[in-house]
């Protein structure tokens, strides 16, 4: 039987953020001030708040919009 890892590892990952928001919902704080207060890179939370959002409501999440150059 082959387990693919890299996917396991990914999902584990996905889960443990999905917490993370969660939590940072439920707290009422800024994501500044629970960031603060976990100790966790705003950037990194940005960075998985993206990824869920992509992966999970993809009609949310915001599209990136590149200018046509003429």
């Amino acid at each position: 039987m082959f387990l693919d890892t890299q996917k396991i590892t990914h999902e584990i990952r996905m889960k443990h953020w999905m917490q993370i928001i969660a939590q940072r919902q439920q707290s009422g704080l800024t994501v500044k001030e629970f960031c603060a207060q976990q100790d966790i890179p705003i950037k990194q939370y940005y960075y998985w708040q993206h990824k869920l959002r992509i992966r999970f409501a993809p009609a949310q999440a915001p599209e990136t919009k590149k200018e046509e150059v003429p």
